[in-house]
C-alpha cells in the first residue's frame, strides 16, 4: 500500500491546505492529500487560482497516522497554518504570522 502525499512549500515548509468534504458531506479544513506522487503533481496544475506558484510546492510523501496528525493539529482552524519542517516534525502558527 502507498503512502498517502501532501503538497510542501518548499521555501517553507507550510503544508497545503483546504476546505473538503468527509464521508458524512461535512465540511472541515485540513492538509489535502492525494493517493499517489503523480496525482499530487497533476493537482499542482489546478493550483493555478492559488497565490503561490505551483513549482513553490514538491510533494512528499506522509505516513497516515502523520496525516490524520496534520488535521488533529489543524482542528479546523481557518487561521491556522500547518508545517512540516525539514526533520518531520509537524506545527501549527497562526495564519497572520507573516513568514517572509
Amino acid at each position: 500500500m502507498e503512502m498517502p502525499y501532501i503538497l510542501r512549500k518548499r521555501a517553507t515548509g507550510e503544508v497545503f491546505t483546504r476546505l473538503m468534504r468527509n464521508v458524512y458531506d461535512l465540511e472541515y479544513y485540513g492538509a489535502a492529500a492525494w493517493e499517489t506522487n503523480e496525482a499530487a503533481t497533476a493537482a499542482l496544475s489546478e493550483m493555478e487560482d492559488n497565490e503561490d506558484a505551483p513549482e513553490a510546492y514538491e510533494p512528499v510523501a506522509i505516513t497516515d497516522n502523520q496525516l490524520k496528525l496534520c488535521n488533529v493539529k489543524l482542528n479546523n482552524n481557518l487561521n491556522l497554518r500547518l508545517f512540516l519542517e525539514d526533520d518531520g516534525k509537524l506545527s501549527v502558527r497562526p495564519a497572520n504570522l507573516d513568514l517572509h
